[in-house]
């Protein structure tokens, strides 16, 4: 998990409203998981000690932190935990925390309404300029818009 994934900040206000309105058209009051450092999941998580597949649903602890994120008085979220692999989304989620003080971040697969996951680079050029996305990165390339 990771590799094919939209991901987007847990505690900016609006982030599951976005996800709602500019892309997956899900209902409001269902929630986005959430993957986060391996180490960190008890400081935010209330749960099963590590949660590879995001096979678990979580307790938040601080729900006003991940407002932006949760339904209306949801209190409960899937979580992934994540250890030294994958490596390079390990990375990302570390600079995450640094940057914001929360090592954690929105994880939701990657496909527009109603579509597949994407499956090449080129669906992902394809969802990405379709939809309210604001970057891409394959590999060693970035999309902005």
């Amino acid at each position: 998990m990771g590799n094919r994934s939209i991901l987007a900040s847990p505690i900016a206000p609006f982030t599951s409203e976005n996800l709602n309105r500019f892309l997956k058209h899900r209902p409001s009051y269902r929630s986005y998981s959430v993957s986060i450092c391996a180490e960190q999941r008890s400081r935010f998580f209330d749960g099963p000690e590590s949660s590879d597949y995001m096979e678990f649903e979580y307790d938040v602890l601080e729900p006003d932190q991940f407002r932006g994120l949760l339904p209306a008085l949801g209190r409960r979220c899937r979580v992934q935990t994540v250890d030294s692999e994958p490596a390079p989304f390990r990375r990302l989620l570390e600079a995450f925390g640094q940057a914001t003080g929360g090592p954690a971040l929105v994880n939701t697969s990657f496909n527009g309404f109603s579509e597949p996951m994407v499956c090449s680079p080129r669906d992902a050029v394809r969802v990405f300029y379709g939809t309210g996305l604001d970057s891409l990165v394959i590999g060693n390339f970035l999309l902005k818009k």
